[in-house]
C-alpha cells in the first residue's frame, strides 16, 4: 500500500545531515528514522443529479483509483535542520476511495502536506422535463481538492478526508441556446406645444429614437468577456442574439453607445420677456456638439435576465444619450445637468 518515492539526492542530503553520528550513516535511509505516523482518509466527489425509478438522486461517489501524495520537508527530519528538499510518499485510493500512507516523524512531530490528484469527469443536472421525465445536461468538468497542511506526531493516525469540487472545463463549454437582448437608444430633445387653457407654449423635454447608433455590449462568460456589436434601426432599437448555455440566463452585461457628432442642436428655454410682461419659450440653435452616453454608465456591468428565442419575453435595456456642446459653441444657458431628472 505504501509507495515511497525516494530520490537519491534527497537521501544523500539526509546522509550528510546525519554524518556526525557514525560511519554507517553514509548508507542512511529515510526508513531508518524510528518514528512513524499514518495519514489516512476517504475521498468522494459529486457527479450531480441522477434519476432512477421515479426519484431524483445526488450522485456522491468514492474517488477510486486516485493518487494521493504526502510531502515531508527533509529539514524537519534533520536534527540540525539543514537537509534540503523534500520526500514524497504516495498511495492510490481503493474502490471505496480510501487511502493510507505511513510517513516518518520526529519525537516532536512534523507538518506534512496532503494533496489528492486532480481528475476529469462529467457533471449532470436537470435541464428540462420531457414526457414526464427529466432531461439531464452533461457538462465536462475537472475535480480537485486543495492541498492541506496537517500536523502529525509519532504513532499518530491523522485523518484527512476530502470532498472534491468540480469546475467546468472552458475548452468544453457548449452554447446550445441564443438569448436575446434588445437595446433602445434615445437622445435628448426639446419641443414645444401650445397650452390652450393657459394660452401659452410649454416645453416638452423627452428622449426620442436615435437611429444609426453603433452599440457594443460586453458579456461576462466563465471563460472571459465576449463582445458583440450592432447598430440601431430607425426606431432606435438594436437586437443582439447572444450564445448561452441556458434558455434563461441572468447575464452580466455592459452596454456602450458610441459617441456621435451633430452640426446643430435645438435648445428651448422659458424666459421672461419684458416687452410682453410674461414668460415665453425661446428657441436657440447651438452650433455643433456631440451626443454621449448619459445612462446607464458605460463603465458598469448590470445583471439582466435574458431569454431564449422561443420565449415570449425579450430583455430590454435603455440607453440615454445627451447632447454636449463643443467648447467653442455658444450654449445659450443650456446644461445637460437638468437631464438627471428626466427619465427615459
Amino acid at each position: 500500500m505504501k509507495n515511497i518515492l525516494k530520490i537519491s539526492a534527497v537521501l544523500l542530503a539526509l546522509a550528510m545531515a546525519f554524518s556526525s553520528c557514525t560511519k554507517v550513516q553514509s548508507s542512511m535511509s529515510i526508513d531508518d528514522i524510528p518514528y512513524k505516523a499514518t495519514v489516512k482518509g476517504c475521498l468522494v466527489y459529486d457527479m450531480g443529479q441522477g434519476y432512477s425509478n421515479g426519484k431524483y438522486i445526488q450522485q456522491i461517489n468514492p474517488a477510486a483509483g486516485v493518487k494521493v501524495t504526502v510531502r515531508v520537508e527533509n529539514s524537519q527530519l534533520d536534527p540540525k535542520g539543514q537537509a534540503q528538499g523534500y520526500t514524497v510518499y504516495a498511495d492510490t485510493t481503493d474502490a471505496n476511495g480510501i487511502y493510507e500512507i505511513e510517513v516518518p516523524s520526529t519525537s516532536n512531530g512534523v507538518e506534512v502536506k496532503v494533496k489528492p490528484e486532480t481528475f476529469t469527469g462529467k457533471y449532470y443536472e436537470v435541464e428540462s422535463i420531457q414526457n414526464g421525465a427529466p432531461v439531464m445536461k452533461e457538462t465536462e468538468v475537472y475535480y480537485e481538492v486543495n492541498e492541506k497542511t496537517i500536523s502529525i506526531i509519532p504513532g499518530d493516525l491523522a485523518v484527512c478526508d476530502g470532498v472534491y469540487t468540480c469546475n467546468e472545463r472552458s475548452a468544453f463549454e457548449k452554447f446550445d441556446y441564443n438569448v436575446r437582448l434588445q437595446v433602445m437608444v434615445g437622445k435628448n430633445s426639446y419641443s414645444k406645444e401650445y397650452d390652450k387653457d393657459n394660452a401659452k407654449y410649454v416645453i416638452t423635454r423627452e428622449y426620442v429614437a436615435a437611429n444609426n447608433v453603433d452599440l457594443t455590449i460586453d458579456v461576462n462568460y466563465s471563460s472571459g468577456v465576449k463582445t458583440f456589436m450592432a447598430t440601431t434601426n430607425n426606431s432606435g432599437y438594436a437586437t443582439f442574439a447572444i450564445p448561452s448555455k441556458e434558455r434563461v440566463w441572468n447575464a452580466s452585461v455592459r452596454v456602450e453607445a458610441r459617441t456621435f457628432g451633430v452640426s446643430e442642436f435645438t435648445y428651448m428655454a422659458e424666459e421672461y420677456d419684458d416687452k410682453v410682461g410674461k414668460y415665453i419659450v425661446n428657441e436657440y440653435t447651438i452650433e455643433g456638439g456631440t451626443f454621449e452616453q448619459f445612462s446607464p454608465s458605460s463603465n458598469s456591468y448590470r445583471t439582466i435576465t435574458l431569454y431564449g428565442s422561443d420565449e415570449v419575453f425579450v430583455a430590454n435595456q435603455k440607453v440615454a444619450m445627451v447632447f454636449e456642446p463643443y467648447a467653442s459653441s455658444e450654449d445659450f444657458g443650456y446644461s445637460s445637468y437638468e437631464w438627471n431628472y428626466i427619465s427615459f
